[in-house]
This record gives structure tokens, C-alpha cells and sequence, in this order.
């Protein structure tokens, strides 16, 4: 099972006893009014295809739910986002951004291509998403109602390099 540590905060895939604390999390990308319960994980958990993000308090106390991401890898090795959100009443970007990123670097042999859908009239979800590295618009749909964005990832962008000035002559006397 993976799971990643730092300074009080873990990233792990979700266990079966997780299901009534992700039940918890209302406001989603794929909920975002919150209006009702959120559908089963458990096929996804057992796929193993749903990270949560919590913190340790210490003491003994259980820790506290921050945030989860579910996905469905396809056949051809692609993966769609399903769903992700944090607790509260508002998503928390920096939660959001480190379980996609931990999703990437989990998904065995890395995804030839990761697509997501949001709905396009939706803060702050489509500023979270436009602020992935690597992800893109690749089209919009109009689907049940209402205007979707569609995202795809390729792959981490190369790294920019710094531009270099062109180097001036030595000034003539």
C-alpha cells in the first residue's frame, strides 16, 4: 500500500473503514452544491483507486480527513478523474493539487493520459484544475443541461528554461 509522510500529514490509499468519513466530505468537483450523499466508494477502494489526505493530531486521537481524489484507470492505461474535494465548505487547492500530484506518481507506469471534467461556470474548481501543471484544455461539451470543460493531461510540462540574454560585444575604444 502506498503511503506518503510529511510533518503530520499522510497520503494513502483508502481502506474500506474509510467510507463513513469520506461520506463526510459534501462539496466535491463532481458535488460541488453538497447537496446530497455521495454515491458508494467501496468499488473504488477496492480497485484501489481512491488516495485520502489526513492529519495526525497525536495523542491517540484518530486522525482527520483532509481530503480524497478517486479515479478509474481505463483499458488503454488513460485514467479519468471521477471525483475530488476537501473538507469543509470550500475546496482547499493545496490539498487538491498534492493528491493529483501523489495520483500521478501512483498510477503504475504513469498514465499515457489523465482526463477530468468540470463543470465550465464552477470556481474555484476550473482555477484549481488550470493551475495543475500539465493539465490543458482539450474541449468543451455541452452535456445534461449545462457547459463542461474537459482537461487532459499529457505529462508533466519540460521545464522551462531561463532565457539567456545574448551577450553583448566588449565596447570598442
Amino acid at each position: 500500500m502506498a503511503t506518503t509522510s510529511e510533518g503530520g500529514y499522510d497520503i494513502r490509499l483508502a481502506r474500506q473503514e474509510d467510507l463513513p468519513r469520506l461520506r463526510q466530505i459534501r462539496v466535491t468537483v463532481a458535488n460541488p452544491e453538497g447537496k446530497s450523499a455521495r454515491k458508494g466508494f467501496a468499488d473504488a477502494i477496492e480497485r484501489g483507486e481512491v488516495l485520502i489526505m489526513e492529519r495526525s493530531d497525536g495523542r491517540g486521537a484518530p486522525p482527520t480527513l483532509l481530503g480524497f481524489i478517486e479515479w478509474r484507470t481505463r483499458s488503454d492505461g488513460s485514467v479519468a478523474i471521477r471525483d475530488f474535494g476537501t473538507a469543509g465548505d470550500q475546496p482547499d487547492p493545496v490539498i487538491i493539487k498534492r493528491l493529483v500530484r501523489e495520483m500521478l506518481r501512483l498510477v503504475p507506469a504513469g498514465p499515457g493520459e489523465v482526463e477530468l471534467k468540470t463543470r465550465a461556470n464552477l470556481e474555484p474548481w476550473t482555477t484549481i484544475v488550470s493551475e495543475l501543471p500539465g493539465f490543458e484544455v482539450s474541449e468543451r461539451e455541452f452535456s445534461r443541461g449545462t457547459w463542461w470543460t474537459i482537461w487532459t493531461w499529457k505529462g508533466e510540462p519540460a521545464p522551462r528554461r531561463p532565457e539567456r540574454r545574448p551577450e553583448r560585444g566588449r565596447p570598442r575604444r
